[in-house]
């Protein structure tokens, strides 16, 4: 569950994915459970990086913007975009 001392706000939440291997259940759950997020950007070095982000974008319809990159620099400047 989201932590309660965010009060209601939304943040961004940046993801560094690159080199993972798997996940197991209980952070998938974790990870899909409705956060106060603003935005999500998710970062990877390889297409398979990026196949593992477009299918959790898919199959979890994620209730904020939600990006792949592959660049931290990138992402920073999206996420911290108002």
């Amino acid at each position: 569950m989201p932590p309660n001392f965010l009060s209601g706000r939304t943040l961004p939440m940046l993801v560094e994915m690159t080199s993972m291997k798997w996940i197991d259940r209980r952070a998938k759950e974790v990870f899909a459970a409705p956060w106060p997020l603003a935005k999500i950007a998710l970062v990877g070095a390889s297409p398979v990086d990026e196949v593992i982000a477009s299918f959790y974008t898919a199959r979890h319809t994620p209730t904020c913007p939600t990006r792949f990159f592959t660049s931290v620099d990138k992402d920073m400047t999206w996420l911290t975009q108002e």
